[in-house]
């Protein structure tokens, strides 16, 4: 058997609705056998897993394949990709994301326990940590990618928000520029009540990106210091934010002006993000090439199907 790809997606929450999406996409591009999560994983309770059917089955596939690789959206996850992976004669890989500084330790630990060999990891200062905590292993750059959903842009021009930022959020930056957008008459769709998701269904979610002007966007290290600490990273709504044709506002992690050889955002000022938010708000049409090239180059260059290529050829080598 060729490689198995070993779902550790459980649950309904985004996260996990973009773990399935991915090993599901992974597994139709490559022809690898997609296995269902089950839990637990780790090697104690695998006798008691045998004695199910679908753990005999996750089991005998695992131990026929010459390699494995699963997603993971946090490192905790594992476990429900555990039997697989055990079970694998062959390479065992996986991609991590959330690798904040107080996962890594976990991150460390549970891949010498489920005997991965190489780790791809979203963040590339993460990365440089893991690198410098474990050489036992490979930890590799791989940076967010754009999975197989139905983005839906319209023209800049056409579009009927002014400013769009849904989710995490950079709060000074949100106080600065609320009351001046509504002074102003301008649309601005933001969560109303925190902690209540404004927009539940993705579907939506994408229909409202794609017609919105501007899209806010900041790391975590700048909007939850405390969690992210010295890893700041790019993540996938700049990407669906470029995809949709919008005007990204805020700041670019350093990776990714690195990765696409520019800056894809208009860098906020923040000495005076009212001004500048309406100054841009006046003339979106400056920034149509700016729009343009940022959406070519993330449909040519970082969808998940490129990244499928680097995975591909680790199993290969």
């Amino acid at each position: 058997m060729e490689i198995v790809v070993a779902s550790a997606a459980v649950g309904g929450h985004v996260s996990m609705r973009i773990a399935s999406q991915l090993t599901t996409e992974l597994a139709e591009e490559t022809g690898w056998q997609l296995i269902p999560p089950i839990s637990p994983g780790s090697a104690k309770y695998l006798n008691r897993i045998a004695a199910t059917a679908p753990g005999r089955a996750m089991m005998s596939l695992g131990s026929q394949a010459r390699g494995a690789f699963t997603v993971l959206m946090n490192i905790h996850n594992i476990r429900f990709a555990g039997p697989a992976l055990l079970k694998t004669k062959g390479k065992r890989a996986a991609l991590v994301h959330d690798a904040w500084p107080q996962y890594q330790a976990d991150i460390v630990d549970l891949a010498a326990r489920y005997g991965l060999d190489h780790v791809f990891v979203t963040a590339r200062d993460a990365v440089r940590d893991l690198s410098a905590m474990d050489s036992s292993r490979t930890y590799e750059w791989m940076p967010e990618s754009l999975a197989r959903e139905p983005v839906q842009p319209l023209p800049l021009g056409e579009k009927s928000i002014d400013v769009f930022q849904i989710g995490r959020r950079y709060e000074t930056y949100h106080e600065a520029i609320a009351p001046a957008l509504e002074s102003a008459e301008k649309s601005y769709l933001y969560e109303r009540e925190k902690g209540v998701i404004a927009i539940p269904d993705h579907s939506d979610f994408l229909r409202a990106l794609g017609q919105s002007k501007v899209s806010i966007c900041f790391p975590s290290s700048l909007t939850h210091p405390e969690r992210s600490g010295n890893v700041e990273t790019m993540t996938l709504r700049y990407l669906q934010s470029m995809a949709s044709n919008c005007i990204i506002v805020g700041k670019a992690p350093a990776e990714m002006i690195d990765l696409f050889g520019y800056n894809p955002v208009v860098e906020a000022d923040l000495s005076d993000p009212t001004g500048q938010i309406l100054e841009i708000l006046a003339d979106t049409g400056r920034y149509a090439d700016l729009v343009e090239s940022n959406a070519r180059a993330v449909m040519e260059n970082h969808r998940w199907s490129n990244r499928i290529e680097l995975i591909r050829a680790y199993f290969t080598a």
